[in-house]
């Protein structure tokens, strides 16, 4: 008896960017009308800014319910702003893997958490083992020596910190 097989998952990150529609290009063409493969496309989310986090604390408790709950609201307002410009942008990689033929059941959409502290390559590697992803694609842009010093490059991280899985870096 032959057992039933098992889907490869990719995990595609997506955003923005020129070299991630280059990414999910390539992941369309590569995978294609073939069957057997799971692709999720993650974003990163930004982090939720400083002044979302800290807020003031008052002396009277029904005050501070009012403080608290607009506090709640703005950090609402901007996770929901955040995540709308995101799936506008997943929307895009979405509708580039169907007219390659990859079939709707097999793409699904994921979200890093914007109130984790930690770096956008953890938490890729973090989404791709939750996930089961043995395979993260992601797109990278030149950048000067001097950008790439300063702001670390996110694919060599990839690289360097994912020994467990298979990174494809689609320049």
């Amino acid at each position: 008896m032959r057992g039933k097989r098992q889907n490869t998952a990719l995990l595609v990150i997506v955003d923005k960017s020129a070299a991630a529609r280059r990414a999910v290009e390539y992941v369309a063409k590569m995978v294609g009308r073939r069957r057997g493969f799971r692709l999720r496309l993650a974003h990163v989310l930004a982090p939720v800014p400083p002044k979302l986090l800290e807020y003031r604390s008052v002396d009277h408790l029904d005050e501070q319910e009012r403080v608290d709950a607009r506090f709640e609201a703005r950090q609402r307002q901007w996770l929901a702003a955040a995540t709308a410009a995101a799936e506008r942008t997943q929307a895009i990689a979405y509708t580039t893997l169907r007219k390659a033929g990859v079939p709707s059941k097999a793409v699904s959409t994921l979200f890093s958490d914007p109130l984790d502290s930690h770096d956008a390559a953890e938490q890729i590697l973090e989404l791709a083992r939750t996930h089961q992803c043995r395979t993260i694609v992601v797109g990278r842009q030149s950048i000067s020596w001097f950008r790439k010093l300063m702001h670390g490059d996110l694919a060599a991280e990839l690289v360097r910190r994912g020994e467990d899985l298979t990174i494809w870096v689609v320049e």
